[in-house]
C-alpha cells in the first residue's frame, strides 16, 4: 500500500513539472490554464491555486473577447456599417 502511494506521488509531481514547463512556454492559453487548474483542483485538491489559474483564463478569454470586439468595431467602420 505505501509503495503505490509513493508512485502516486512520484506521478503527480512530475505532471505538476510538465504543466509548469508546458505554461512557461505557453502562458496565455485559456484551454491550458484550465485544464491546470482542473489538476491542482482534483488531484492536488488544492482549489485556491486552482482558483487562480481560472481566474487567469478567464482574464484571457477577456482580453481575446475585447480585442475581438475592438477589430470587429474597426472592420466595420472602414467598411461604412458603424
Amino acid at each position: 500500500m505505501w509503495l503505490f502511494g509513493h508512485a502516486q506521488t512520484i506521478e503527480c509531481a512530475f505532471c505538476k513539472r510538465r504543466y509548469k514547463l508546458v505554461l512557461e512556454r505557453y502562458p496565455k492559453s485559456v484551454q491550458l490554464l484550465r485544464s491546470y487548474g482542473k489538476f491542482l483542483e482534483g488531484v492536488k485538491n488544492d482549489p485556491w491555486a486552482a482558483e487562480r489559474y481560472f481566474g487567469e483564463a478567464d482574464k484571457q478569454v477577456g482580453g481575446l473577447a475585447v480585442g475581438w470586439l475592438h477589430a470587429a468595431r474597426v472592420r466595420f467602420s472602414v467598411q461604412g456599417f458603424y
